[in-house]
């Protein structure tokens, strides 16, 4: 039974042990400091009375001692030495006389002891005579020894006092204060943020005036257990809905994917698929195989018979390459492609590649009775980067010498694409020096409020002759002479200034090396912050497919964000479009690419994939730009899709600044 106490007093409940051990530690130092004190009193007050036994033998007997060592009375001095022995705690006196002579009565005390020497002086004719010594010992071992019975007296009394009143005090903690915590700790510990229990209710008598701390500890529970388990619904709420939207998106994707990389008619891997596959394979031999004449074919006998053409040659090209490192792709129209992912030489390669040309064009094709027989011309090129712009130009110089292969080399008309490079460096820095690097802007229009809303920006050069010339002629040269940041932060004071001239937004492009540039990204920044219209600015950002500082453009994102500026992501359709990076960069638009749109009210295909993406922005907030917008018939479409903005030429061209206002 006591051991079932001790148990649950103390081992099973350490903050009452704690609490028993620091208050029998403080009651001891207390006790402690208390009985020192006390001690040192009774220890000076015995002191006091012993030494004054010692000043009572000077005031008492010192003078009769001179009498009688005058009067050499020896019997005398023993009956006076024997009378201060018998004074409390003298224990020993002595008279040493100047002749020699020696008295002592009583046992002298070796330690522990107050010594005092008196010298024995006889007043004689008004001289004082030194006659000898007394020398007195008080004993101090019996003062010591009541001390020390004291200090165990004391001690005794105050530990059994001390650990009374502590175990009182700790019984007390116990039934008020430990059981109740052990409750809520039992309690916390059968906690479960997916099961509702009951609140906690201690088993206590509570004041329903005036709560205490255990009360306030009950209320911060129940409230702390309803709050977490609530927040946990809510969350998981959350995280249910975020799932089916991430499915919905995921399913949206592959589709996409699939239509991204797939072509419709073969079932074969499409140019996006082959340019992605290229990024995959260092120094990918690449072959692109054109029909000839495909055209005269398609309109003479038809787009199916035409469509049957390509069918069969892909079967064909299979087929032969079945055995080879050679995967085949259609890429548009008449054309095929194929890479090699195998170690060939570029001579093996073009060995195969020749042999396959011979075999598939050696039989003729049989189409409801109509007999085609076609002809191939071939671009090939083996490079560790560009192999698949190498095996255009390839094809390009094959059909243009009529050449049913061409081998690519790094000699084909570069002398004169240097001289072309020199002559638009040259063109492009006059322009810059004369201010005629200017914006162009393209009017962007709601299908909601059927109102114009948004200008892009579009950057023109203005030749010396007055000739509007496009950024395809000297983009690119920019980029070679190290002229293209320039362009942009041109293009960033003109669209800053229209914006403070006009009420519409403004897009203005960037690119990916815009923003790791950092005096063009810094540059931009500080305008907004000069200007504060970031708000009707909208930033298309173009090239978004391979972003390694993802950190580093995030981070720029989010500070032109905090400014007010949206995000555009700029020719999506093209390549492999990411629908990851557009949650990612928290993007505010989607700006469909011309190349399906021109399309969309012919090829159903393409309207599949615009509706996935449309379908994609609405659950993802975001909105849609439609781009080249070319004829109402595309706008119709673009209107039963419901897609939000529309941009191109069946809206507007891009006019100059000053024609700006006649929109409103």
């Amino acid at each position: 039974m006591i051991k079932g106490l001790l148990d649950k007093l103390f081992y099973k409940q350490r903050v009452s042990l704690k609490l028993l051990i620091l208050t029998i530690l403080f009651s001891a130092l207390i006790t402690l400091i208390i009985t020192l004190i006390q001690l040192y009193i009774e220890y000076r007050h015995g002191y006091k009375s012993i030494h004054s036994q010692v000043e009572l033998v000077e005031s008492s007997y010192l003078a009769s001692l001179s009498q009688s060592a005058w009067v050499y009375d020896t019997q005398q001095l023993a009956l006076q030495l024997e009378g201060i022995v018998n004074l409390t705690d003298i224990k020993y006196a002595s008279v040493t006389l100047g002749d020699g002579d020696f008295f002592e009565m009583g046992e002298e005390v070796q330690k522990n002891f107050i010594e005092k020497r008196h010298k024995i002086l006889f007043n004689y004719d008004n001289n004082q005579i030194e006659l000898g010594e007394l020398r007195v010992l008080a004993d101090l071992n019996e003062l010591y020894s009541y001390l020390l019975d004291r200090v165990t007296v004391i001690l005794l009394a105050q530990g059994i006092k001390t650990f009374l009143t502590s175990f009182f005090i700790l019984f007390i903690f116990q039934r008020l204060v430990t059981r109740h915590i052990q409750e809520a700790v039992r309690y916390m510990q059968e906690f479960n943020v997916n099961i509702y229990r009951e609140p906690l209710l201690l088993t206590r008598v509570s004041s329903h005036t005036k709560k205490d701390e255990l009360d306030e500890l009950q209320d911060s529970i129940n409230i702390m257990n309803q709050e977490i388990y609530e927040g946990y619904e809510k969350i998981s709420s959350e995280l249910e809905k975020r799932i089916m939207v991430e499915n919905s998106l995921k399913v949206h994707e592959e589709k996409l994917e699939h239509l991204y990389t797939t072509d419709s008619l073969t079932g074969l891997g499409n140019r996006v698929k082959l340019l992605l596959d290229i990024e995959e394979i260092y120094m990918p031999g690449v072959a692109i195989i054109d029909i000839n004449n495909f055209k005269e074919i398609n309109d003479f006998y038809g787009s199916n018979i035409g469509d049957k053409v390509i069918i069969d040659l892909a079967k064909r090209v299979v087929e032969y390459l079945e055995e080879s490192n050679f995967e085949v792709y259609r890429l548009h129209a008449d054309q095929l492609a194929l890479l090699s992912h195998g170690n060939e030489t570029a001579e093996v390669l073009e060995s195969k590649i020749k042999d396959l040309i011979s075999s598939v064009t050696k039989e003729s094709m049989l189409f409801d009775h109509y007999e085609i027989i076609i002809g191939l011309s071939v671009g090939f090129a083996v490079e560790e980067k560009d192999s698949y712009i190498d095996a255009d130009i390839a094809l390009l110089i094959a059909k243009k010498e009529h050449k049913n292969f061409v081998r690519y080399t790094s000699e084909f008309n570069i002398e004169k694409e240097y001289e072309s490079n020199l002559k638009w460096t040259r063109e492009l820095k006059n322009a810059l020096e004369d201010d005629r690097v200017v914006a162009y802007f393209q009017p962007i229009y709601n299908q909601k409020t059927h109102k114009i809303e948004k200008f892009e920006a579009l950057v023109r050069m203005i030749s010396t002759d007055g000739k509007i010339i496009s950024p395809f002629m000297f983009l690119g040269v920019a980029i070679k002479a190290q002229l293209y940041f320039r362009i942009t932060m041109i293009m960033i004071d003109k669209v800053i200034e229209a914006v403070l001239e006009h009420d519409y937004e403004f897009s203005l492009n960037f690119t990916l090396e815009d923003i790791l540039h950092k005096d063009v990204s810094t540059y931009f920044i500080n305008r907004l912050e000069e200007t504060g219209i970031g708000k009707r600015i909208v930033l298309e950002l173009v090239e978004t497919q391979n972003i390694e500082n993802y950190e580093e453009v995030n981070n720029f994102i989010k500070e032109i964000k905090s400014l007010g500026c949206q995000l555009a992501i700029d020719d999506f359709g093209t390549g492999y479009s990411n629908f990851e990076y557009l949650l990612k960069l928290n993007a505010d638009y989607i700006k469909i690419d011309g190349s399906l749109i021109k399309n969309i009210d012919k090829d159903p295909n393409v309207r599949l994939i615009t509706e996935n993406i449309v379908a994609f922005a609405k659950i993802a907030k975001m909105k849609t730009i439609a781009e080249f917008v070319y004829s109402e018939e595309v706008r119709s479409v673009l209107d039963e899709i419901d897609a939000d903005y529309l941009q191109g030429y069946h809206i507007s061209e891009p006019v100059a600044y000053e024609e700006i206002s006649k929109f409103k």
